[in-house]
């Protein structure tokens, strides 16, 4: 693999996978906002703005699902400024679990998986940057 595709290669990988859970996640919640499909606790909910786990997943869908698809597809297609998409996405995932931590819902160990691709998007779109 010629080491200039492989930032590409990575944020692709993190982009899509992190679209295709967010997706699976935001219909879980979509289709029983209860949370019962998920096994989520309705008491996770009680330090939020939410009532429900419907907004949390339509949120989920559009910032981790759709915009990931949208800035995985930029990448594809190469389009100027595309690493400041991959970059800017790796920061709205920062922020979701940023959001997740503050309002008191701790699934650490998935947490910090998704940490750990956040820090691969920003990392890869700043590599991606300094190469386009």
């Amino acid at each position: 693999m010629d080491p200039k595709q492989r930032p590409r290669r990575v944020a692709l990988w993190l982009l899509w996978f992190n679209a295709l859970t967010a997706c699976a996640g935001a219909a879980g919640l979509l289709l029983a906002p209860s949370g019962e499909y998920m096994n989520y606790d309705p008491k996770w909910l009680e330090a939020t703005p939410f009532s429900d786990y419907f907004w949390p997943g339509i949120i989920l869908l559009v910032a981790n699902g759709l915009l990931c698809i949208l800035a995985a597809a930029l990448t594809h297609m190469r389009v100027r400024g595309h690493p400041w998409f991959i970059m800017f996405q790796g920061f709205v995932l920062v922020g979701w679990l940023a959001a997740e931590l503050m309002w008191g819902i701790h699934l650490l160990w998935l947490q910090a998986v998704y940490l750990f691709f956040a820090i691969g998007m920003i990392w890869s779109g700043n590599k991606l940057r300094d190469l386009v």
